[in-house]
């Protein structure tokens, strides 16, 4: 069921027609025909919203019930059918069915046996059980009656060899080998009886045919007593047979399942397509002779006795291969003699021009002996891994060897020198340039100075070059290449040191490259860390501060752009590991030969002008203190002298002329002469405030109750609010909160909030109060009016001296600016905020409650 099922996915997917294909497989064999008729009427009824557009059935079970259920479905919906041996007789009473029809040829399955096994004395038809088994027995009378050799029939069923009854057909006389057709198989024998009935013998004697039911013959067939011919392929699956099946057929002729699918789904493709079930002819499958090669070697029956065209099942690769794997073999020993053949030959031509090479390689190599002994530079050369191979005469002078090297041959490089930048010791150095010139497959030049120390403690400046060795781009060794250049370097020297002493750098630029070459002493006095000082144009870029870049290139552009000598002179900062710093670029060219500016050298010094910057820095900001110091000074002295020659002048003026007007005037000059002396001596009182403030004038700290702090300055300010229409309100806390301050200038921070916030409210009220936790290092206390508010675009400078919201308001600007200095120094803070429900002002101040006290000495 699983393969048939399968294959039957299998084919409607090729054919690309999406379907919903519903499967139900139908017991039989073990229960009642009435059971199984009401269970396929119930899965009927399953579809009978959504009915089917075709029915296909699998072997004459599933169509006889089909058709027998009288379903409605059964009635109206097509039918197509396959694997059906005895075709109904009611078949013809449905006019939308169609369907293949397997063909029981016992004559032919008889005529097979007799080319396999030869004339034999006794036919075995086997039978099962079910309904169309007995009705095969038809088949056989109608096929076999007329065999002339036909002599004796036999029916085995529940018979032993002595019970079973014997009919004569004809008179053995008249036929030269009588046959026995024997129906059924003594299925209830016990083992010795079939060993004693059944006995091999060669040439075999008897042989069986198969139609249906092998199952219940299952011991039978275990036991192997004689070979099956089959005529239905009801034990077939997958052009083979069952595996594991002891179904004891050596072969026959099928239809195999995959024609069965193939053609009963092609009937279901065109019934989808429109076209009528009855217009699809009934016809009967294509029979293929087929064998088992294991049931043939198990018989002794070679291939030469099989039908033309037959198809053997089960064939080992090597046996089914035999004559192609032969032929393989022939044609591969041929192969390996003429490829034989062809490597001797390719070896003497090998060996002949190897030879050649060799000769040629000697005297390249004696040619390059003497080049290298005439080079003046030092040469060693290396393998692939840093071990020397050869040192040249010149390098063997400086480096003061023997004549005999043979002890430094295969000596690590590394262990035998020791190689480090100028500037920086690295005993890895010499190695790190050898990885990164097998890397990159370029040079790597050591810089002028590099520190060469040898065996014998001897320290050499040298400079030269590290290059990698390839032949055929595979790379055989390493090349080290230098110089001494102790004597040059020395000289050079005294030059340094006057640079370094004003940090003075040479460099020049390599524009083929793109790269900026520096003085070594650049990176090690800047602190870089860099073992070649090189530096790519990107790299140099990144140093530079962004806002400098775009000057750099454009000074570049201008100087490449001429080709005339010229210098040129540029500010610019380099991010150094100590961060951004000022250097100062002298720039100039070598002279252009024919205009060829690609060919242009740029090259200069450079020096640092950080400390230049710095104290010119120093001095724009000493220069701009002193600035604001002056206008700081000049709007003190203007607004002073405002603030005090207003009610100086009111003073003056009025104490003129009060002899001279009647007594009413009098009072009214006098208490204008009063209120503008208490308001010049407030201006002045807050200025000396300020300045004691600020100049660090000691507080007296002590530990007082907040609660009566505030107390006291309510009930000092109440005659401050009478005779108006707004109330000075009190707000505490259940909370106590013991704050260790200056009470003096507590209280005078609270004095000038409480009168600015008395100035500004004409109406409604000023409440003085505080909000403590005993957890909470700060208190805060705060002022809070209903009167005319601060917008928050002046809150940023309302603490500010002399800024006042209202000019014409009396007051010299200086209350919030001494409140704000006093906070300071409680290490508090102190912001403006709106009152309630926005309106008004709030001041809130944040004091320590346990303040720290500074010594002033």
């Amino acid at each position: 069921m699983d393969e048939r099922k399968k294959l039957v996915e299998k084919a409607f997917r090729e054919a690309d027609i999406p379907v919903s294909l519903h499967y139900f497989l139908l017991r039989t064999h073990d229960v009642s025909a009435s059971y199984s008729k009401d269970i396929l009427y119930e899965n009927l009824d399953i579809f009978q919203k959504t009915p089917p557009d075709v029915i296909l059935t699998f072997n004459d079970d599933a169509l006889n019930f089909v058709l027998v259920s009288k379903h409605p479905l059964v009635e109206k919906t097509p039918i197509v059918f396959s694997n059906v041996i005895i075709p109904l007789h009611i078949i013809k009473d449905f006019i939308h069915i169609t369907g293949q029809l397997e063909t029981i040829d016992y004559r032919q399955a008889y005529e097979l046996g007799k080319q396999l096994f030869g004339e034999v004395d006794e036919l075995q038809i086997a039978f099962g059980f079910q309904r169309e088994d007995f009705q095969l027995r038809d088949t056989i009378q109608k096929q076999m009656k007329d065999l002339p050799e036909f002599t004796f029939f036999r029916n085995f069923y529940e018979n032993g060899p002595e019970g079973a009854p014997v009919d004569t057909v004809r008179d053995p006389a008249t036929v030269s080998r009588p046959l026995t057709i024997s129906y059924d198989l003594p299925t209830v024998w016990l083992r010795d009886q079939f060993a004693r009935y059944y006995k091999q013998t060669d040439p075999i004697r008897h042989f069986g045919i198969k139609a249906r039911g092998e199952v219940i013959f299952y011991k039978y067939l275990q036991y192997q007593f004689q070979p099956f011919i089959g005529v239905t392929n009801s034990y077939f699956r997958d052009e083979g047979f069952g595996a594991r099946t002891y179904h004891g057929v050596i072969g026959g002729y099928f239809n195999t399942m995959g024609r069965q699918v193939d053609k009963a789904v092609g009937s279901c493709l065109r019934i989808l397509k429109g076209e009528p079930a009855e217009s699809i002819p009934i016809d009967t499958g294509i029979r293929t002779p087929i064998f088992d090669w294991e049931v043939m070697q198990y018989w002794g029956i070679p291939k030469s006795r099989l039908p033309e065209g037959s198809i053997v099942v089960n064939e080992p690769f090597w046996v089914k291969y035999r004559t192609l794997l032969i032929a393989i073999a022939i044609v591969t020993i041929i192969l390996v003699i003429l490829v034989a053949v062809y490597l001797i030959r390719l070896s003497k031509e090998i060996r002949y021009n190897r030879n050649s090479s060799l000769r040629k390689l000697d005297e390249e190599r004696e040619r390059i002996r003497t080049t290298m002994n005439a080079v003046s530079d030092c040469i060693i050369s290396l393998d692939c891994l840093e071990m020397i191979v050869s040192i040249n005469p010149a390098a063997q002078k400086l480096l003061r060897l023997d004549e005999n090297l043979m002890q430094l041959r295969k000596m690590h490089i590394c262990s035998f020198v020791k190689l480090s930048p100028r500037y920086k010791h690295d005993p890895f150095w010499l190695q790190k340039l050898i990885d990164r010139a097998a890397e990159t497959h370029e040079e790597q030049h050591l810089p002028e100075g590099s520190l060469l120390e040898l065996r014998d403690g001897r320290l050499l400046q040298i400079s030269g070059i590290i290059r990698s060795l390839y032949i055929n781009g595979s790379r055989i060794g390493t090349l080290f290449a230098f110089r001494d250049c102790t004597d040059k370097l020395r000289q050079a020297q005294f030059l340094e040191f006057s640079m370094a002493a004003g940090d003075v750098y040479t460099w020049q630029i390599n524009r083929e490259k793109k790269e900026i070459t520096f003085h070594e002493s650049f990176f090690a006095s800047n602190g870089i860390d860099k073992e070649v000082p090189v530096l790519d144009k990107d790299e140099f870029i990144n140093l530079l501060h962004p806002d400098d870049r775009t000057l750099w290139e454009k000074e570049m552009n201008t100087v490449t752009g001429s080709t005339k000598v010229d210098k040129y002179k540029l500010q610019v900062r380099l991010n150094l590991p100590a961060g951004y710093t000022w250097f100062e670029f002298h720039i100039t060219s070598m002279p252009v030969v024919n205009g060829e500016l690609d060919n242009m050298r740029l090259f200069g010094i450079c020096l640092s002008i950080q400390e230049l910057k710095e104290t010119e820095s120093a001095m724009q900001k000493v220069l701009e203190e002193a600035k604001e110091s002056n206008r700081i000074k000049s709007e003190f002295l203007a607004n002073m002298s405002h603030e005090i020659r207003t009610p100086l002048n009111v003073i003056v003026g009025f104490s003129t002329i009060i002899n001279e007007v009647e007594e009413e005037e009098k009072e009214q000059f006098l208490e204008l002469i009063s209120k503008n002396c208490d308001m010049l001596l407030q201006t002045i009182n807050d200025i000396l405030d300020i300045s004691r403030v600020e100049s660090g004038y000691p507080f007296q700290y002590k530990v007082y109750d907040l609660k009566k702090v505030l107390s006291e300055v309510w009930t000092e300010k109440q005659p401050l609010f009478e005779e108006t229409n707004v109330e000075l309100f009190l707000e505490l806390p259940d909370d106590e909160c013991l704050i260790e301050t200056d009470s003096f200038r507590l209280k005078q921070m609270l004095d000038q909030l409480i009168r600015n916030a008395r100035n500004f409210t004409t109406e409604g009220s000023v409440s003085l109060g505080y909000q403590y936790r005993t957890d909470d290092e700060y208190v805060i206390i705060y002022v809070r009016d209903t009167g005319i508010g601060i917008a928050p675009e002046d809150r940023e400078f309302v603490f500010e001296r002399f800024y006042k919201l209202d000019k014409f308001t009396a007051g010299g600007g200086l209350g919030l600016s001494l409140c704000k200095e006093i906070v300071l120094r409680f290490n508090g803070s102190i912001q403006v905020a709106n009152g309630l429900h926005e309106k008004g002002t709030c001041i809130i101040v944040n004091l320590p409650v346990h303040q720290v006290q500074l010594k002033n000495e």
